[in-house]
């Protein structure tokens, strides 16, 4: 099928979009391995690519050093200050490096990297660095800096939330008298 532009990992992407229709092209790094690939079909900001990922597998060896150096930069870090510039000078995720590490508001009922979804659903200590968490993405760090409390929208943690439902509605209301008025002025005939 067809894929998005900003579906995608940057690195995989700008290949993706850059390429030519039929043309393989040369091996690309993301941080889910290597990945050769083939562009089927663009139509705008749209593309069907194939690819093939080429993982490095990681050694017990290379876990525990990652372990390790997780570890280190955790006893350099006392206070959020210092983590944000870790983050800049040692993250590997390109998306959240610059702004320090910052994920934003992170629900953790549906954050997509699983263990720190339950880390943050088991854990309420703010203002403190995290020990090292392992996913399939690597070792995290992790910095509370905030807590919302979950239940009942109200106006002081929910504005914009609540201000989309409503204009949403507005919307929706809108669409109905339109549907209403549509009904009465085309008149429309069931052929057998």
């Amino acid at each position: 099928g067809f894929v998005k532009r900003g579906a995608l990992v940057k690195e995989f992407e700008t290949a993706v979009f850059t390429l030519d229709v039929g043309v393989i092209g040369e091996p690309v790094e993301t941080v889910f391995g290597y990945h050769l690939i083939k562009i089927n079909e663009k139509q705008g900001d749209k593309v069907n690519v194939s690819h093939i990922l080429i993982s490095p597998e990681i050694t017990e060896e290379d876990d525990y050093s990652a372990y390790g150096f997780a570890q280190t930069i955790k006893g350099s870090i006392f206070s959020f200050d210092d983590f944000k510039k870790t983050a800049v000078s040692h993250s590997d995720d390109q998306k959240t490096k610059n702004q320090g590490g910052n994920l934003g508001w992170v629900n953790p009922l549906s954050y997509f990297v699983t263990e720190i979804s339950l880390f943050l659903k088991n854990n309420v200590t703010k203002n403190i660095c995290s020990d090292p968490i392992k996913s399939n993405f690597g070792y995290h760090l992790v910095w509370i800096s905030g807590i919302k409390e979950g239940g009942k929208a109200n106006i002081e943690y929910h504005w914009n939330d609540l201000e989309k439902m409503a204009l949403n509605r507005k919307k929706m209301h809108w669409y109905e008298e339109w549907m209403k008025d549509a009904r009465k002025q085309i008149k429309i005939q069931v052929m057998q």
